[in-house]
């Protein structure tokens, strides 16, 4: 036993050894953790948009003792609307430490709804009293609440803007069928803050946005509005009616 002692006090040294030796390299392999963006100054921000929305409606009401048509209406609304809203100065700072419904400074929204509603009674022998003849939708669109703007912090020194436009409304009561949409009036991006930091003072970062470009939370613009009603005794519902929302904009930085 004596005899082997010396032998394992070389083999524990050297165990310790190449352990020694190995850390370091272990820790020399490791990743290095991106430096943190120094941030100072600010930004205003501009977001703006134009679209449409139309809601197209064919509705009858068939007779089952004959399966004919006996009346009908066909409708048809379009809503046009701008909108400009400006937060005049955002320090970067801010961005990063993340931003909640912020209310602009400025905004500037605009927008209509015409259309027609036409009753006929199918060319049906017999008439509904009341029903035939054409109705008019021509209102403005109001807006009651303001555009917002929400900033979240994301991964490798990245931030999440998320921008809501105006949400329009129609005044009750209306003679309009169509329901403005503005939850599809939205926008969300991923921007790098050092981007942002190196952006020259009175330069200007524009993303483009709308239902045509990229958002990292989805658009529904084609809804299916047909929503039959519980047929009458005798009577059967055909309802067909489409909903689209389009819109195009931009969001603009400009260093300040």
């Amino acid at each position: 036993m004596r005899a082997t002692r010396p032998f394992a006090l070389l083999a524990a040294a050297a165990i310790v050894g190449a352990l020694a030796s190995a850390s370091p390299a272990a820790d020399a392999s490791k990743p290095s953790k991106p430096k943190p963006v120094r941030l100072t100054g600010s930004v205003r921000i501009v977001f703006s948009g134009s679209g449409q929305q139309t809601y197209r409606q064919y509705k009858e009401w068939i007779y089952q003792v004959d399966n004919r048509c006996g009346y009908d209406k066909t409708v048809e609304n379009t809503a046009s609307l701008t909108w400009t809203t400006t937060w005049s100065s955002v320090s970067l700072r801010s961005l990063a430490r993340g931003l909640a419904g912020r209310p602009p400074q400025s905004t500037e929204p605009a927008g209509r709804v015409t259309g027609t509603e036409l009753r006929t009674d199918c060319g049906y022998p017999i008439v509904l009293e009341g029903w035939a003849g054409t109705g008019v939708c021509d209102e403005g669109l109001q807006f009651s609440e303001p555009a917002t703007l929400d900033v979240a912090a994301a991964h490798a020194g990245s931030v999440v803007f998320d921008l809501q436009a105006p949400p329009p409304a129609l005044g009750l009561p209306t003679a309009c069928a169509l329901r403005p949409r503005g939850s599809q009036l939205t926008t969300s991006f991923k921007l790098s803050l050092a981007a942002l930091q190196r952006l020259a003072k009175g330069k200007t970062l524009r993303i483009a946005v709308g239902t045509a470009s990229p958002s990292l939370v989805p658009y529904a613009p084609e809804y299916d509005c047909g929503a039959s009603e519980p047929p009458y005794e005798g009577v059967r519902i055909a309802d067909t009616c489409k909903d689209t929302v389009s819109w195009a904009g931009s969001v603009t930085l400009t260093r300040l």
